[in-house]
């Protein structure tokens, strides 16, 4: 019995030993994309963490290019899909969504998050950045959508991960009647749309595009200046989308 808990007690602190050791290379990982001045796509599959145990996998869906779309004010989000493996057993350990904010060519900062497979969703989005640029970014976003947002916001917003879709069978959202998520689109509910609208997810601006929409020429509700000019901007932009049809999601394609 003695001998079995001996045992019992050292797999214990090597899975201990292990789990701790796995968030050090982590660590490692988020010092890595924090210098996000430097970021180097090629770099970072190359790249080994904990001397050669912790690095990129070589398939294409283990470290791919989900996509690049236009936020706005000259802002642009490079969206990359990594996922992490053991070397000593080849295991996947973790998966991340790294995106790669830029102005006028130059990076200004870096949002990541744990990606699909990985994600209980518990874990907050990250995040490292100029301040002066994004301040500069809310400040224009703040005025020109008549809202009041934060940094907080912003980092959810470029890391939401949520599909456009009205029949999703991935997402097992499907509808008749024009509503997302539950949200009927009603007059009543038209300061919740116009929140839509304002959102840094280019996916909720397309639902509040609709929402409004909607109301404008099927209830006949007359929408103020800034709910036109910043319906018109959304079409224009036209931003690449993370569609989803039927039971083929992540399909990454402009809408207008």
């Amino acid at each position: 019995m003695k001998r079995l808990f001996l045992i019992l007690f050292a797999a214990l602190s090597y899975a201990v030993y292990s789990q701790n050791d796995t968030n050090e290379n982590f660590d490692e990982i988020e010092r890595y994309l924090c210098d996000y001045k430097n970021f180097d796509f090629e770099v970072l599959k190359s790249t080994n963490f904990n001397n050669g145990e912790l690095k990129v996998g070589k398939g294409f869906f283990d470290a791919h290019k989900t996509y690049s779309r236009n936020i706005d004010y000259g802002i642009t989000d490079d969206c990359y899909a990594v996922m992490f493996f053991n070397q000593s057993n080849s295991f996947p350990v973790k998966d991340y969504y790294i995106h790669i904010l830029s102005y006028r060519e130059s990076i200004i900062g870096v949002v990541y998050d744990i990606g699909m497979v990985y994600n209980d969703y518990s874990s907050k989005p990250k995040s490292c950045y100029d301040k002066e640029q994004i301040d500069e970014f809310i400040a224009w976003h703040n005025e020109y959508y008549d809202t009041e947002s934060t940094v907080d916001d912003l980092i959810e917003g470029i890391a939401d991960t949520r599909y456009y879709s009205y029949h999703c069978g991935y997402s097992g959202q499907g509808t008749n009647v024009p509503e997302y998520q539950g949200e009927e689109f009603t007059e009543a509910d038209i300061d919740v749309f116009r929140s839509w609208i304002a959102s840094y997810s280019i996916e909720v601006q397309n639902y509040g595009y609709d929402a409004l929409n909607h109301l404008r020429k099927k209830v006949g509700v007359k929408l103020s200046k800034t709910d036109k000019k910043i319906l018109r901007h959304i079409k224009r932009r036209n931003s690449v989308i993370n569609f989803c049809y039927g039971c083929t999601a992540g399909i990454y394609e402009k809408r207008f």
